[in-house]
């Protein structure tokens, strides 16, 4: 099976020839201390990986010199390569009413 098949295979329910692997994280220095790339997408091959995520190129307000917040309001502090959620558009049924 390919990895595609085998992730297809599993979201239908069925069982594939092996469990598929996949990433949801890359860190591009442990990449490149592992496989010698900064590609996901190479080393996701030369790791036989089945998947790996993906981010959307969100257009993002600079708040300071770590924080930014993306189009949908909720802002990030990014401290390496990977930018963490520390605030919500949505932060209590209020708010929720409020944008019905």
């Amino acid at each position: 099976m390919t990895g595609r098949e085998r992730i297809l295979t599993t979201l239908a329910f069925s069982e594939p020839d092996r469990v598929p692997t996949m990433e949801w994280v890359l860190n591009p220095n442990v990449m490149e201390k592992m496989c010698g790339t900064r590609s996901d997408i190479e080393f996701a091959v030369k790791m036989d990986l089945d998947g790996i995520a993906v981010g959307l190129n969100s257009k993002n307000t600079r708040v300071d010199d770590r924080h930014f917040t993306d189009e949908w309001g909720i802002t990030r502090v990014s401290y390496d390569e990977y930018p963490n959620p520390v605030k919500f558009p949505i932060a209590d049924w209020d708010d929720v009413d409020r944008n019905l």
